[in-house]
């Protein structure tokens, strides 16, 4: 689990206070004030909201109002930011938004870059820990240009930890330990204990996303030993969690349930809502790991509500999911399903197509920021050089003019040679200059081809994600639209037969008219099937040498039940010779799949034959015509291709084309082609080619099937 860096600031006394001075007492000492005692109230009322947030609001509404009647509009800035602050510990994001953008509206009024840079980056805290990780993003970047501009290392510091977090939850660990290192050797040389220990912990988490446990667990332990020597239990928090993770999956449940009770303990000792969330879910998964079923069911149901509460969608996420096993293991279907649900909602929302892309937009527009602020110092460098050319070459011609008039030929000589000598060292300088731009220059050209070759993954990884969402979209319409009217029909029956109201004869015909839903969508259900583990593994060719009229014939025979009861004929007309190079399973498929199809949409009477002739570069084509009903032009345009398309048969057989387009996957998936020729009322004929001989057989099996219907 990441720590999200907020400003960690000392207790300081404030002026006529005592050294932790109360609430109430820093209200009585506000009117007093002068702007210095006043920087240390902030600094005090800060410490106290992450401490007693609850007391801090109260305190700190009563300074603002204070504050107004004197008109301190940085005060102002100031305080509803630490309202901002407290809210998000009590786990109140709606006011903590508000009060939060007041700051940065006052910050920008008043023109004050230290509290802007502040209030974004309590602002992304607040994105962050509601799921709206691009929002998130967005404001650590906005409080890192400032900080840089400013050159603060402890707002850099900062902000390094915050981005690696959102890295981190997009699953993108390496470039989040990227920037938690980078934070790890800031807080290393401006001595931020606090940095070092949260740099520590979220690198440990990383590693641990990883599956490299002693790495994680040796980035936890030197994380737990500093907070420990610094007498700082809340940060011993997060990395504990973690730890005791590890301790879960290594089967050390008693370790594991002592510091699940101890974290809970802190939590509700600091009024730490994020912290309660996270130890009820690790005591519900060690109460889960030990079979106790219904603590684990209790204790993940206050660690929902509690993130419910506050609006955590990351908390939600896992919690819904743990619910809904546990729900399942206790055989409570309906709560598990609901869980379920919820875990999946979550998800979409946390790793939407749209917030990815906006997350690499962003990480694109920053680095060419970096690149713009590189040109921009090289230009100002080459400038300064010819600057001091032109300076020196002035000098030089000035001392030469007054020494042929005001000197002797001997004096004349050591001024030359000095000015000489001179000009040799400042020329060396200014070569070394120049060859240091140069090949500054030369790493900026470099830069520029990593950002665009690092431009044009992105662009890929975004293209690559919308075709998965709509592959998705797809293969969900079409289950929910063709895979409804079977099993409702299915149900219809059984409520029928419960009845007892029909008569053998009824029921025969119902049965007959149910097995042949049955069949089609048994048949839809195996190419969806086949199809999908296509997509989602990969499928191995393995290509033999075999006959195509004993496979014709195979296949007839084992659809002849299905022509007979439409009375259409099958048959082949191919030699006995022919012979193709082909994986025979992805052959018997298709022939299955185009004979299939051509019974579909034929009448009584229609014929389905099967040809194949060898061509004169080493191939064969194989047709299957029909004398059936043909194609419109309108659903040829349709065919091949994963569309929201039903069509149905002479019959009533109800197809969605996925038959087709299996068909051409293992095609192509050979080394070969495959299309039709059709006239509607005048029958189909599809044709496809195989290889007869091993020589330009495809030699891998990675292309896509959508590549064709794009």
């Amino acid at each position: 689990m990441v720590i999200l860096a907020r400003f960690f600031f000392l207790l300081l006394p404030v002026t006529g206070l005592a050294a932790a001075p109360s609430l109430d007492s820093l209200v009585q000492v506000y009117p007093q004030a002068d702007s210095s005692a006043r920087e240390d109230i902030f600094l005090s009322l800060a410490q106290a909201a992450a401490e007693k947030p609850e007391q801090t609001v109260i305190a700190t509404h009563r300074i603002i109002t204070l504050a107004k009647q004197h008109n301190h509009l940085t005060s102002q800035t100031n305080l509803y930011r630490i309202l901002g602050d407290a809210h998000e510990v009590l786990g109140n994001y709606d006011s903590a938004l508000i009060y939060t953008k007041q700051s940065i509206a006052l910050a920008r009024e008043t023109n004050h870059p230290s509290l802007l840079a502040k209030a974004y980056n309590l602002l992304g805290i607040i994105h962050d820990v509601q799921g709206s990780y691009d929002r998130a993003l967005k404001s650590f970047f906005n409080a890192l240009s400032i900080y840089e501009e400013k050159n603060d290392q402890e707002g850099i510091n900062t902000e390094y930890i915050n981005i690696g977090n959102i890295y981190a939850y997009q699953s993108e660990n390496q470039k989040a330990i990227d920037y938690y290192q980078k934070s790890l050797n800031i807080a290393n040389t401006i001595q931020d204990t606090v940095g070092i220990i949260m740099a520590l912990n979220n690198i440990g988490s990383s590693w641990q996303d990883l599956q490299h446990t002693d790495l994680a667990l040796e980035y936890y332990q030197r994380s737990i030993a500093l907070a420990r020597q610094q007498g700082n239990e809340q940060d011993i928090a997060l990395p504990l969690d973690g730890i005791s993770y590890i301790l879960l999956k290594q089967g050390e449940y008693d370790t594991a349930l002592s510091n699940a009770r101890y974290l809970l303990t802190l939590a509700e000792k600091y009024q730490n809502i994020n912290d309660k969330i996270y130890a009820y879910k690790l005591l519900a998964e060690v109460y889960q790991a030990r079979g106790n079923n219904p603590l684990a069911i209790q204790n993940a149901a206050k660690g929902y509500t509690l993130a419910r509460q506050i609006g955590a969608k990351l908390e939600l996420k896992h919690l819904s999911k743990l619910l809904a096993d546990l729900y399942r293991k206790q055989g409570n279907f309906k709560n598990a399903y609901t869980y379920q649900s919820i875990h999946l909602a979550y998800q979409d929302t946390l790793y939407s197509l749209e917030k990815r892309k906006i997350i690499n937009n962003l990480e694109l527009t920053r680095s060419e920021t970096e690149n713009e602020m590189l040109k921009k110092e090289n230009e100002l460098t080459l400038a300064e050089i010819e600057k001091n050319e032109a300076i020196i070459d002035r000098q030089t011609a000035y001392a030469i003019a007054i020494s042929l008039v005001a000197v002797l030929k001997v004096g004349i000589i050591i001024i030359l040679y000095r000015l000489n000598l001179q000009r040799k060292r400042s020329n060396q300088l200014l070569s070394s200059q120049k060859e240091e731009i140069a090949k500054t220059n030369s790493q900026l050209t470099q830069l520029n081809g990593t950002l665009k070759q690092h431009q044009g993954q992105l662009q890929a990884q975004n293209e690559e994600l919308e075709r998965s969402n709509d592959i998705k979209n797809k293969l969900f319409s079409i289950i929910s639209h063709d895979f409804r009217s079977p099993l409702s029909s299915l149900q219809g029956v059984i409520n029928i037969m419960n009845s007892q109201s029909l008569s053998p004869e009824e029921i025969k015909q119902i049965f007959d008219s149910l097995s042949t839903k049955v069949q089609n969508t048994t048949n839809m259900l195996d190419n969806l099937l086949k199809w999908t583990r296509n997509q989602m593994q990969g499928i191995r060719v393995d290509p033999k040498h075999f006959t195509v009229p004993d496979m014709a014939e195979e296949v007839i025979n084992s659809l002849t039940i299905l022509a007979e009861k439409k009375k259409v004929l099958l048959h082949h007309n191919i030699s006995q010779n022919v012979a193709v190079y082909a994986d025979p399973e992805m052959t018997r498929m298709i022939l299955r799949n185009l004979i299939s199809n051509a019974i579909k949409f034929t009448l009584p009477g229609d014929s389905v034959t099967v040809e194949a002739s060898p061509t004169k570069d080493q191939k064969v084509v194989i047709s299957v015509t029909d004398t059936g009903l043909g194609i419109s032009p309108e659903n040829m345009g349709k065919l091949f291709q994963l569309k929201d398309h039903t069509t149905y048969g002479t019959a009533n057989e109800k197809g969605t084309g996925l038959g087709l387009i299996l068909c051409k996957d293992f095609v192509e998936k050979n080394g070969g082609e495959i299309w039709v020729e059709s006239e509607e009322g005048k029958g189909s004929a599809f044709y496809f080619t195989l290889l007869t001989q091993p020589t330009y057989f495809p030699e891998t099996i990675s292309q896509n099937i959508l590549s064709a219907s794009s």
